[in-house]
């Protein structure tokens, strides 16, 4: 259940190195937008009135509802939404940067659609390298919302938090110890 087969070549869209382009473009410009809004502006002015811990969970839930209107959108798909708003957030507190969160952002919602063939969001009106036909409980897979709205994604939204949050405190610690030596 929820593993991606390849799905028969008929469904296959034809892809040209334009529209692969042209959806590299789109997710650029939809990752620097929702970052600058979301974790460069709602974040920064949260955190100055609330405190961090606020600020991350009121923009993480903005971030959330900005979703709601998606095709396809339900419940879950916004509840790991509003989950990954944190895994953002994690990481530009980790690099104090919005370099770190509009990389992580670009490459999930490119490599999930227009690379691996699923739908990001709930939109899926590009061709993809890789053609694919999900079968599975909506649970696991998301449904037409795709992974963000299943447990498949809610897993990998986790794992991507706790492993910036590792590596943010392994940079600290390396950090304090080569300005130990160094200084």
């Amino acid at each position: 259940y929820g593993i991606p087969a390849p799905a028969p070549p008929a469904a296959a869209a034809p892809l040209t190195p334009a529209a692969l382009a042209l959806a590299l473009l789109i997710f650029i410009l939809v990752a620097i937008n929702e970052e600058l809004l979301v974790r460069g502006y709602i974040l920064q002015n949260l955190t100055e009135a609330y405190g961090k811990n606020k600020a991350v969970l009121a923009s993480a839930l903005l971030f959330g509802a900005m979703h709601l209107t998606n095709a396809n959108a339900s419940l879950a798909g916004v509840l790991n939404i509003t989950l990954s708003g944190i895994f953002f957030a994690t990481a530009y507190w980790a690099t104090n940067s919005l370099y770190l969160p509009i990389g992580l952002h670009l490459s999930w919602n490119f490599f999930l659609g227009p690379v691996f063939g699923f739908p990001v969001s709930g939109f899926s009106h590009w061709p993809s390298l890789i053609s694919i036909t999900v079968t599975g409980p909506e649970l696991w897979t998301g449904g037409a919302f795709g992974p963000e709205a299943g447990l498949t994604g809610l897993f990998a939204i986790l794992a991507g938090t706790l492993i910036v949050r590792a590596w943010a405190d392994w940079r600290k610690n390396a950090i304090a110890a080569w300005r130990k030596y160094y200084w």
